[in-house]
């Protein structure tokens, strides 16, 4: 008599009277069933998180392959090695089978890291004398604010030039590099730009309403910085008590009215780690903690420059109704409507009326052709007089004969 046989490990059926092995189904790519003679799908368990599987029919979870270090996975039953993310920039991981985000360590402040997915720390480069780097998992170092330097590697901050002095480029490496400023306390236009890189900051999710209160809230972290009153920030625009926020989280503001400080004492304030400290509080205060989960302040940088409020441009379109604008457009308008030397004088009559707004709005004179004719005709009466007094010399010389003189 003929034996049933069971479906193997990683297949099931749910059929009965199956003839064939092949009526058996095989689990899919990213489960795997040790169970002989399973008659459903549900016998087939999904791969753990932080793994993944790529062939059908697996018969246990050994066939289940780890996600490689510099990746993870939160996803059960991934099919395919694509399914683990990558850590991200400025971050690492040597940990095999990872099955969350915080396998992936930042670099440490002083260093950065460009490329995603590295497996080990090895790829946090210390950042070059100039820049530096305050924050952990920098995918790039920022330059030295102007007004400071740095001429070590591996920085976390730079120096603030002299009272007096100021660098007037970014990126400095020698406090050499710190020359006299002009103006009471190197503020000449007693106002300054502030420039501020929030890491990770998604404008365009926030609603109106959250923006508004972002831009305020870090309108007085800046105002309380420099010892002035809100109403003395103001965004790109001229807007008081307020801040420029790009779409890339980026912060810009001027802060006029500076006196009775310097520029070196104010940059010293808004370049400490309290000053960042209270932008992350106050941002704390208007997003939800998703939001914030990883939010950094990155660079800051303080410019003295004269405020001069950006105007919003506008694009009009305007129609010309007019059919002659320029002596180009007046040619080709006199030689498409104008009458030809060849054309009767019914046709010259005719086209006149043409030709008297065109004198009007575009040359002041005859047709371009009559100017040609008039030239010919003028040539030609040269050459004729030319020939007739070259004829007349030969017979005057004879009939003066030797020794005359001919006036």
């Amino acid at each position: 008599a003929d034996t049933c046989m069971s479906c193997p490990k990683g297949t099931w059926s749910a059929s009965s009277g199956a003839s064939q092995p092949s009526s058996c189904a095989k689990c899919p790519k990213g489960t795997w069933s040790d169970r002989r003679g399973a008659t459903e799908a549900g016998t087939c368990t999904a791969c753990m998180p932080g793994t993944w599987g790529n062939a059908p029919g697996a018969p246990s979870a050994e066939h289940c392959i780890e996600c490689s270090p510099g990746t993870w996975s939160d996803h059960s039953g991934a099919n395919a090695q694509s399914m683990c993310k990558k850590c991200p920039k400025g971050t690492w991981s040597a940990e095999s089978g990872a099955d969350s985000s915080s396998s992936c360590t930042a670099c440490d402040a002083g260093k950065y890291q460009p490329a995603i997915g590295q497996a080990n720390e090895t790829v946090c480069l210390r950042c070059a004398p100039g820049t530096y780097s305050a924050v952990l998992g920098a995918s790039a170092c920022s330059s030295c604010p102007a007004g400071t330097w740095n001429g070590d590697f591996e920085a976390t901050t730079c120096n603030i030039c002299p009272e007096g002095k100021w660098t007037h480029s970014a990126g400095a490496m020698r406090q050499g590099d710190c020359t006299p400023c002009v103006g009471t306390g190197c503020l000449p236009d007693a106002s300054a730009r502030v420039t501020i890189d929030v890491i990770n900051l998604a404008i365009s999710v926030l609603s109106l309403e959250k923006q508004l209160d972002l831009r305020s809230a870090f309108a007085k972290d800046i105002a309380s910085a420099c010892n002035v009153h809100e109403s003395s920030v103001v965004d790109l625009q001229g807007t008081k008590a307020s801040v420029t926020m790009a779409e890339d989280g980026s912060i810009s503001a001027f802060v006029l009215g500076l006196s009775g400080s310097s520029a070196n004492r104010l940059a010293a304030k808004l370049y400490s780690l309290a000053f960042r400290s209270s932008l992350v509080d106050s941002a704390s205060a208007v997003l939800d903690d998703i939001a914030m989960a990883s939010l950094k302040v990155g660079a800051v940088s303080f410019q003295p420059e004269e405020f001069i409020a950006l105007v919003p441009t506008t694009t009009s379109t305007v129609t010309s109704t007019s059919t002659v604008a320029t002596t180009s457009t007046a040619t080709t308008t006199s030689a498409a409507a104008g009458p030809t030397p060849a054309t009767g004088s019914s046709e010259k009559t005719d086209t006149q009326p043409q030709q008297e707004p065109q004198q009007q709005g575009g040359s002041s004179g005859p047709a371009w052709w009559w100017f040609v004719l008039g030239a010919a005709v003028a040539g030609g009466a040269v050459a004729a007089c030319m020939v007739v007094v070259q004829k007349s010399r030969p017979k005057s010389a004879e009939a003066s004969g030797p020794g005359n003189i001919i006036v």
